[in-house]
């Protein structure tokens, strides 16, 4: 199923967890399998949201997203 939906002439991203308690718990295995297919996919709290799946919709690298942002979290 994943890789069907990947290869369908569409712009899919998923959404493992979204949570306000702290860091969102997700089947890691899981996201793991859909990336590797070119998926992109996260867990986050709501207000990073926007601009994650801002980034997920112009095909920029969610690892590197990530990783900025927790940097600006920490000025």
């Amino acid at each position: 199923m994943v890789i069907r939906f990947g290869e369908a002439d569409t712009m899919p991203s998923v959404l493992m967890a979204l949570s306000d308690r702290g860091v969102p718990f997700y089947d890691e295995a899981l996201g793991k399998k859909i990336s590797a297919v070119g998926i992109p996919c996260f867990a986050c709290t709501p207000d990073r949201l926007p601009e994650l799946i801002e980034a997920a919709l112009k095909g920029k690298d969610l690892l590197s997203v990530s990783a900025d942002i927790k940097e600006s979290q920490k000025k």
